[in-house]
């Protein structure tokens, strides 16, 4: 016998949501303001929400707990411990893709813009953590950044192409309010290295394997973040020390980095 849910007395109700999953808050806050405001209040925690764009798609992650306490050392990908959640947004549905079965979902009137500010709403979560930029059409970054107005961390992987990976950083790299990582060499200009330290970011990690990145001190020290990891650099000793005796001073006229990891290729 069906029962509504929403006619519960207040107590049966939060236990109920209380047992649902991610997905099914999801779902449940889908059906009228009441159960969103519902779905608000419980306070469900997320791991993370990440995404990822790839060619004109954007592939949505959402990682739960699905327990309160965890064993220790248990990753985030461990099915037994953890709700995995995925889901592509079209222009009025997503399809969405847990445990093992694909579903369309629809909502009356929602667009494309309307998918990613509810979900982020209903869980609390003020912003994306993580948007992985792939093999992207250049064509389609204005809808991401309208999409994905603020995340933690950009990173740009190395299938895209060169032009579309500088255009992004350029386009999106204000959305990222804490962390850049770069596996593209988007450095051909001289200024391009300054114009990236000189963010105003958590982190920057730049992984470059196929020649090395030219560092000078002119570049060192306008950084303006706390950690800086560059795995393959080409920087001269008398620069490296020049920046090592200012970095140690006393010296508050700018900004000195807490971490930062230089590697050069003869060193490995």
């Amino acid at each position: 016998m069906p029962i509504r849910i929403l006619s519960l007395p207040a107590k049966d109700l939060q236990y109920a949501i209380d047992s649902m999953n991610v997905r099914d808050l999801m779902a449940f806050s889908l059906c009228s303001r009441q159960p969103e405001n519902l779905v608000k209040s419980s306070n469900r925690q997320i791991e993370e929400i990440s995404a990822k764009v790839n060619e004109n798609r954007i592939e949505f992650r959402i990682t739960a707990k699905k327990f309160q306490e965890l064993p220790k050392h248990v990753a985030p990908d461990d099915d037994e411990y953890f709700e995995l959640i995925s889901f592509n947004i079209s222009e009025s549905w997503i399809k969405l893709y847990s445990e093992g079965k694909y579903e369309e979902w629809r909502k009356e009137e929602f667009t494309q813009a309307d998918w990613i500010p509810h979900i982020l709403s209903v869980f609390n979560e003020p912003m994306i953590n993580t948007l992985t930029i792939e093999s992207v059409r250049h064509s389609y970054l204005d809808n991401v950044e309208q999409l994905i107005p603020k995340c933690h961390k950009l990173t740009i992987m190395d299938n895209c192409s060169n032009h579309v990976a500088k255009m992004t950083l350029s386009n999106l790299s204000t959305i990222a309010v804490e962390n850049v990582d770069i596996y593209q060499d988007i450095f051909s200009n001289k200024n391009d290295i300054s114009k990236l330290l000189s963010l105003n970011l958590k982190a920057v990690k730049i992984n470059i394997w196929k020649k090395p990145l030219e560092i000078k001190l002119d570049d060192l020290l306008p950084a303006n973040f706390r950690s800086l990891y560059i795995s393959n650099t080409k920087i001269t000793e008398n620069e490296l020390n020049r920046f090592l005796k200012l970095w140690m001073k006393s010296n508050h006229t700018y900004y000195r980095p807490e971490r930062m990891s230089l590697y050069r290729q003869d060193e490995r």
